[in-house]
């Protein structure tokens, strides 16, 4: 219990101090979000696809401070979004995307974590769209919690 309260502690700290350098990125140029549509197009045409898009911000350093929360335990509001629609099965496939491709494996891998945790089923399959460095990992946790994952990849 006290290792989890000094990691959040920590986490809280630093998320503070760096704060003022986080920024948000906005859109992504039109040809990146274009190579992404075009990488998802063959589970588009399979059926109802729903896309998720997990926000990152334009510092490095602060992604890797949330990249390394996510794998430390923590969730996200991307996956906790993740986990609802898996959970409701309310498309054929989920893809998710991002302007950063580490960023959008951490996520999906809590999110996976956290459907492991629940025991929840789903008949929805997992896209992450642009190929991560971890995708054995990714492929593991997504064993763990039976969901089908599908990598993407983008040019």
């Amino acid at each position: 219990m006290a290792r989890t309260q000094l990691l959040a502690a920590l986490l809280t700290a630093g998320s503070m101090l760096l704060g003022g350098c986080a920024s948000t990125s906005g859109n992504l140029p039109p040809v990146t979000q274009q190579q992404r549509l075009a990488a998802m197009a063959p589970w588009a045409a399979k059926g109802n696809l729903v896309a998720i898009e997990v926000p990152s911000t334009s510092n490095p350093l602060s992604n890797q401070m949330a990249i390394a929360a996510l794998k430390a335990g923590s969730s996200s509001n991307a996956a906790d979004q993740i986990v609802q629609i898996l959970r409701t099965g309310s498309a054929t496939t989920l893809a998710v995307m991002g302007s950063s491709v580490a960023m959008n494996a951490a996520t999906v891998q809590a999110a996976l974590r956290d459907m492991a945790k629940s025991g929840g089923k789903t008949r929805t399959a997992l896209l992450l769209v642009g190929a991560p460095e971890d995708i054995t990992a990714l492929k593991a946790a997504a064993s763990a919690a039976q969901v089908q994952l599908d990598i993407a990849p983008t040019p």
